[in-house]
């Protein structure tokens, strides 16, 4: 999809962006675009939801679920449950195990 101008490319599918994007991007009102220009649309840091990114433990030879929510200073059902564990005595070395964002 490629418009000349910002208005022409975001009025119909945007309404409302096109003003803050000129003024992001310091371009005149209404000014061409170049072919390929990027063009950078600013949004409302209100606006977007912030997820953490989980920690993740690899589970190890010996290791239970037990050991390691003691090492991440949790109890052992809470990381059971975050990680919808069916049955927690049965994980596996190489298995990823997902750390609750209150414990990193």
């Amino acid at each position: 999809m490629y418009f000349d101008t910002l208005y022409s490319g975001y009025a119909p599918i945007m309404p409302g962006m096109y003003p803050p994007a000129y003024s992001a991007n310091m371009l005149p009102a209404h000014s061409a675009l170049v072919v390929a220009q990027a063009v950078p649309v600013p949004c409302d840091p209100c606006q977007v939801e912030y997820v953490p990114i989980a920690h993740v433990h690899v589970v190890r030879k010996g290791e239970t679920v037990y050991s390691i929510a003691m090492m991440h200073g949790l109890d052992w059902r809470e990381l059971a449950g975050y990680n919808r564990l069916g049955n927690p005595n049965l994980i596996y070395p190489g298995e990823h195990l997902e750390i609750p964002p209150s414990h990193y």
